[in-house]
């Protein structure tokens, strides 16, 4: 019995255009690298839960700005977009940005979300 091949075809990210305030920008798919370092931020806030309660919430929302930080580029120069930058944004921009880059990464996953609650 043959097992059947996933075939990824190439490794090129999944990208969408985005525009704020009229500067252009990429928000690229997570790459292996960028996961690892979400994950891990989300890990340590979540080990800071004690037996069901959170004892600690310093750091939580940080969440949302480093992993946009880590999957949006400048579309002229490819550099990432610091935290600073997009914290300075409102919420709004912020957030639609975390969700799409979260869907585009394949990253909906129930421990991600138990972790914001």
């Amino acid at each position: 019995m043959s097992e059947e091949v996933l075939d990824f075809g190439n490794l090129d990210l999944k990208e969408v255009p985005v525009k704020v305030d009229g500067v252009e920008y990429l928000l690229r798919e997570a790459n292996g690298g960028a996961v690892i370092t979400y994950r891990n931020k989300l890990h340590f806030e979540m080990s800071k839960r004690d037996q069901g309660t959170v004892t600690d919430k310093t750091g939580i929302a940080d969440l949302e700005p480093l992993l946009v930080s880590l999957c949006l580029v400048d579309a002229e120069n490819k550099k990432f977009v610091p935290q600073a930058t997009i914290r300075g944004w409102p919420n709004r921009i912020q957030k639609a940005l975390y969700n799409k880059a979260r869907e585009i990464s394949g990253m909906n996953e129930a421990g991600e979300e138990a972790a914001k609650n």
